[in-house]
């Protein structure tokens, strides 16, 4: 589909997986959006891919929005990212298949110069007594 690759990640694509060892996936998806005039077709387009993801129910928590306003931020025109939690290696792997998720990358292929996938495996965090 276009510039976005939908091959499927392997267990051996990362350190802990491939032994046995359940991890948490965080996947960070930065956008470059294409330069605009118009501000309302960006937020549009941000409400589009709220709602979207919101019908995800692989998805266990998502924080989507601009970087902050800071004199030391570097974003270089990177002004909005999505980062998603994932129970392990194989619900991420479904969620990039999933109707819902190839919707949004079809939307963003129109409003961005480039997107960038990232993921990386967490620990699930120990509970709190």
């Amino acid at each position: 589909m276009g510039k976005y690759k939908t091959d499927t990640i392997t267990t051996q694509d990362y350190p802990l997986s491939h032994r046995g060892i359940t991890m948490t996936v965080k996947h960070i998806a930065p956008a470059k959006p294409k330069p605009t005039p118009d501000s309302d077709s960006k937020k549009e387009t941000f409400d589009r891919l709220k709602g979207l993801i919101e019908t995800i129910h692989l998805v266990e928590g998502y924080t989507l929005g601009p970087p902050l306003k800071h004199p030391l931020a570097r974003n270089q025109g990177w002004d909005i990212a999505l980062l998603a939690d994932f129970q392990d290696l194989e619900t991420y792997n479904e969620y990039r298949q999933h109707e819902t998720h190839l919707q949004m990358m079809k939307l963003l292929q129109g409003v961005t110069e480039d997107v960038l996938s990232y993921q990386i495996e967490v620990s699930p965090a120990p509970s709190k007594c």
